[in-house]
């Protein structure tokens, strides 16, 4: 099956289409978590560096060495190629995403869907760049982990560089959050 997914993908864009939600389901990644990664990441045929100027290509994926060397900045980048790479960090993410759920003592699909996306956008070691979040999230002290995620520390007032970057994808966390609590 994986290789008649790879030869649609290579045929044309409604196979891909087809091929897009055969993945979903061989992955098992829930489509809505992959669908709002496209809709947050924004789908890119051609190599360009990030909001902290990192080079990526098609759908946020971060270029590895090798990678940057096969598609320098304004490289095209083949479909077949930057889906792979979707279904491949978008898995990685959602495992992640789950264990650390799991970690909080969370079983809320939005939540772990949330989750997915920072796991995503941060990679699965986010939580060093926000301790103190992921350990209120773990203590169920969820209107200090948004503080966290919002400021530079709790009470601050001073904005982190995560929300000044992209406030859309901090707001989606909050939001994820809060309705834990309710």
């Amino acid at each position: 099956m994986k290789l008649e997914i790879e030869e649609a993908v290579r045929t044309n864009s409604k196979a891909v289409e087809v091929a897009t939600q055969a993945q979903e389901t061989l992955i098992g990644v829930p489509s809505t978590i992959i669908k709002h990664l496209k809709h947050r990441e924004g789908e890119k045929g051609v190599s360009y560096l990030d909001s902290v100027g990192k080079l990526t290509g098609g759908i946020g994926h971060l270029l590895s060495k090798e990678e940057q060397k096969k598609y320098p900045k304004g490289t095209d980048i083949p479909k077949e190629v930057y889906t792979k790479w979707l279904f491949e960090d978008s898995q990685g993410s959602y495992n992640s995403a789950k264990k650390q759920a799991k970690d909080f003592g969370i079983e809320d699909e939005e939540f772990i869907g949330a989750l997915t996306s920072v796991n995503f956008q941060m990679g699965a070691n986010w939580k060093s760049k926000f301790p103190s979040a992921y350990k209120h999230l773990k203590n169920k002290k969820y209107d200090r982990a948004i503080q966290e995620i919002l400021y530079t520390s709790e009470g601050s007032g001073i904005h982190s560089d995560w929300h000044k970057q992209t406030p859309k994808r901090t707001t989606d966390f909050i939001s994820a959050i809060q309705k834990l609590s309710k």
